[in-house]
């Protein structure tokens, strides 16, 4: 899944999240972003505009790393201006090999459940501690990647493999994720320092139509449904605002024959359900690097989806900008090109993919951690200073 950093742009009005408070009625008192930092004992911004946030993993997706390591890499946040992080959790680790069960480890010794979001609930307060909110991602894996994302017993019909797609062909797989995501919104509904919640990551499916028998399943309209019931939940216990990151658009082909699909408008279109789910709209796009003649089109693409979003009265972010780059000069320059462009688009801010503390992955190819010692790449500073962009 993407590592995210979020740069809000001075010229954009900035998104209005917000918090909570629960009062003896158990009502929920909703707080813009700026009440909600002063609430958590954060020091209020100058300027919603002028602050930086950044997506950060755990190896594994559990967020026990020793509190030194924590501490290290958010004192560095926040000297450098950086106000939320953004970090992903999955299906996998919050519920067991057994559907409903939340509270165990697995063979190899890691937890599920309960420890992990116990681990999540202390994440969000070290982060509080250096003044940085927190936003919820709930990772997702639509294909047979692997255990790391989706339980053993979710089992795709179509496919019968172990893949999360089966949310939306299954309505027995479907309510269990409802299930696992409503159990993790209420065991953190109280946690102060949320900010908001990206509800599932990357939904896409394919093919749009499948075969018969299973011709009758209605991928599209299931997902619009499902997207709707986790955007209700949210509303119902916590309150905080809701967003998805749809993938903008798909690079396939070859290099001689090189194409691009815009993903979001062949899977969903702007159905006026999906609009009134979501708190604001997420494209998850990055400058295309397998193909790079593809580049003015993925320009364009981007420019179509984030204009046509606003039309719809939508506030809008951008996901995943990034480079998988081993030299630090091209990974640089990659970042500085898509920053110049996303800023002459309205969006609310834009986020890249990542700093991840996993030590078998610092310093190469997407992460902008470059050793154990939590010293970044160049890259880095083209997003926490100007000067750099």
């Amino acid at each position: 899944m993407l590592l995210l950093a979020l740069i809000l742009l001075p010229e954009v009005q900035s998104l209005q999240t917000v918090s909570q408070n629960i009062p003896s009625s158990g009502q929920i008192e909703v707080k813009t972003f700026s009440q909600s930092m002063s609430s958590s004992n954060q020091t209020e911004p100058e300027s919603q505009s002028s602050q930086i946030g950044l997506q950060y993993q755990c190896s594994n997706g559990i967020y026990q790393d020793p509190n030194a390591t924590l501490e290290r890499d958010f004192s560095r946040f926040e000297h450098d201006g950086i106000k939320v992080l953004v970090f992903g959790i999955t299906w996998y680790r919050i519920e067991g090999p057994t559907e409903g069960d939340y509270n165990g480890t697995y063979s190899d010794g890691t937890p599920y459940g309960n420890a992990v979001l116990d681990g999540v609930k202390r994440f969000i307060q070290i982060a509080a501690e250096y003044h940085i909110g927190a936003v919820v991602s709930f990772y997702s894996i639509w294909g047979n990647d692997g255990l790391w994302c989706t339980p053993q017993y979710v089992v795709d019909p179509v496919t019968g493999l172990n893949d999360e797609l089966s949310i939306v062909r299954s309505p027995q797989m479907r309510q269990a994720f409802v299930n696992m995501f409503t159990y993790t919104v209420k065991y953190l509904a109280k946690t102060p320092n949320i900010v908001a919640w990206d509800i599932l990551g990357e939904p896409w499916y394919w093919p749009t139509a499948l075969p018969a028998p299973y011709n009758n399943i209605d991928q599209k309209e299931n997902f619009i449904t499902l997207i709707g019931n986790l955007s209700a939940v949210v509303k119902e216990y916590d309150g905080r605002p809701v967003s998805i990151p749809f993938v903008s658009d798909h690079e396939y082909g070859t290099a001689a024959q090189a194409q691009m699909e815009n993903l979001f408008l062949d899977n969903f279109g702007w159905d006026p359900r999906l609009l009134d789910a979501l708190s604001f709209i997420t494209f998850s796009t990055s400058l295309p690097t397998a193909y790079p003649t593809l580049e003015t089109e993925w320009f364009n693409m981007t420019r179509l989806n984030v204009e046509t979003a606003v039309s719809y009265g939508k506030q809008v972010w951008i996901e995943g900008i990034g480079s998988p780059a081993n030299d630090d000069a091209n990974q640089t320059s990659d970042y500085v090109t898509q920053i110049n462009f996303l800023k002459t688009l309205p969006i609310e801010g834009f986020t890249c993919w990542c700093w991840w503390i996993d030590p078998l992955n610092v310093g190469t190819a997407w992460n902008l951690l470059n050793d154990t010692q939590g010293n970044p790449r160049p890259a880095y500073y083209a997003l926490t200073n100007s000067s750099g962009v």
